[in-house]
C-alpha cells in the first residue's frame, strides 16, 4: 500500500497486560474530545487520552514494533512522539 503524505503524530502506549495502543492525540474521534487510537485486535477506535496515560506506561520502540508494521503497512505516514506536544 502507498504511504500517505499526511504525518500523523503517534504515542505508544503499553497495558498492564503488555497490549500495545498507538495514541493519535491530534486526530479527533469525536465531539467529547475523545482521540483516534489503533490496537491489533480492535483496530481503529476511541479513547480518553487522558485516561489512558493513567492506565498505561510508555512502550518501548520492541515491544511497539509489530503494531507500528502493521499501521505502516495500512499507509500510515507517521512520527512517534512520547507525550502530547503544543
Amino acid at each position: 500500500m502507498k504511504k500517505d503524505k499526511y504525518i500523523i503524530k503517534v504515542i505508544f502506549r503499553k497495558f498492564s497486560d503488555g497490549e500495545i495502543i498507538a495514541l493519535l492525540p491530534y486526530e479527533s474521534w469525536n465531539y467529547k474530545e475523545d482521540i483516534s487510537c489503533y490496537m491489533h485486535i480492535v483496530q481503529h477506535c476511541e479513547a480518553d487520552y487522558n485516561h489512558i496515560l493513567r492506565k498505561t506506561k510508555l512502550a518501548k520502540e520492541n515491544e511497539y514494533n509489530d503494531l507500528k508494521q502493521e499501521m505502516e503497512a495500512m499507509g500510515y505516514n507517521f512520527k512517534v512522539i512520547t507525550k502530547k506536544e503544543l
